[in-house]
């Protein structure tokens, strides 16, 4: 199976606050850490999905950012 890249972030917790937030609507996820082992603040987190979810989850992601605007 084929992933893609679906959100990326500095911040682990917002990275894995979207991918529990895809889980929760059906969607599978896997996130990926690219940070350095000896610098955190380097690199970034992955949230992925298979590329076959990818159009899905990416449109169900809009609702995501537009929930935290209206908090």
């Amino acid at each position: 199976m084929k992933w893609g890249t679906i959100y990326k972030s500095k911040d682990d917790l917002q990275a894995y606050l979207v991918a529990n937030w895809l889980r929760e609507r059906g969607f599978e996820v896997a996130v990926l850490s690219k940070k350095d082992s000896m610098f955190s603040m380097l690199g970034r987190v992955e949230v992925q999905v298979p590329k076959d979810q990818f159009p899905e989850a990416s449109k169900a992601l809009e609702g995501f950012f537009e929930d935290e605007e209206e908090e």
